[in-house]
């Protein structure tokens, strides 16, 4: 890992910087194997997994967690002190809603609304006719396309579905 970023954590009363939390999304993300970023792990594993909830967090989602798990540290290292100074709780992944605390889970549409619907196919052959939904619609079969995935003869180029997903995480 680059840098010693653990010290950082915590340290002060400031949000956390960009580079923190590129480090330690860095850290997380090594743990799904070979990825930069979050949204990388996801766009990879998408369909390789069977529930949404085996995916890792989208970027968004995680640097707010680790803003909120640093803030809480922040609050018991210096609970022994009356007036601590701490970062405003919305810099940290946290909003007030009704004069309660809640986290913030995320601050991008869950999915966008210029996400175009995803085509799969369930073709049993080899997805080389006009009868497969992915060719029809002259999109690559995917991941999610299924039993196509051995014997599949439109898996061209998927790097523009790719691009979606690292731009528009879905989940």
């Amino acid at each position: 890992m680059e840098g010693f970023f653990w010290d950082k954590l915590r340290a002060s009363g400031t949000p956390l910087e960009e580079d923190v939390l590129s480090n330690v999304e860095k850290f997380v993300v090594k743990l799904y194997k070979h990825h930069i970023c979050s949204n990388d792990a996801r766009s990879y594993l998408f369909g390789a997994v069977r529930k949404p909830e085996f995916l890792p967090p989208t970027t968004d989602a995680l640097r707010l967690h680790i803003k909120r798990c640093n803030y809480q540290v922040c609050v018991w290292e210096n609970a022994h002190i009356p007036k601590p100074s701490l970062p405003r709780l919305q810099d940290c992944g946290w909003i007030v809603q009704r004069e309660q605390v809640v986290p913030r889970l995320i601050t991008l549409d869950p999915i966008p609304k210029s996400c175009p619907e995803i085509v799969v196919c369930h073709c049993k052959g080899h997805c080389n006719t006009k009868n497969c939904s992915c060719r029809k619609a002259n999109v690559s079969c995917i991941k999610l396309c299924t039993p196509c995935k051995r014997s599949c003869l439109n898996s061209g180029d998927t790097q523009k579905f790719h691009f979606f997903l690292k731009k528009y995480p879905l989940f």
